[in-house]
């Protein structure tokens, strides 16, 4: 969300300085995760990513919902970060889900 839009649904809103050190390797972390489901996933920025997990879904036997919770929890579970995870046909759809939740 931009900052513009955050301070005008909380005028309370403070600001804390960026630690580009800690958010890049919380971002490698999290990518070791992302590649054990899809190795050529894209990632769009250091905290944005798109995979492609239909093989994944396919050699197990599971929903790509089981999946995204799944990823979610080994997020979770190697960085202690929480994440959201948009399942849909493509990229843009799964972005808009995303927004929309």
């Amino acid at each position: 969300m931009p900052g513009f839009i955050a301070c005008k649904l909380c005028p309370e809103l403070i600001f804390v300085p960026t630690d580009f050190k800690k958010y890049n390797y919380y971002s490698d972390l999290t990518r070791k995760v992302f590649r054990n489901y899809d190795p050529n996933f894209m990632a769009a920025s250091l905290d944005e990513a798109y995979l492609d997990i239909t093989e994944v879904c396919r050699e197990r036997g599971i929903t790509s919902a089981e999946i995204a919770e799944e990823l979610r929890s080994r997020v979770y579970e190697e960085t202690g970060l929480t994440c959201s995870a948009g399942v849909a046909a493509n990229r843009l759809l799964a972005k808009v889900l995303l927004d929309v939740s």
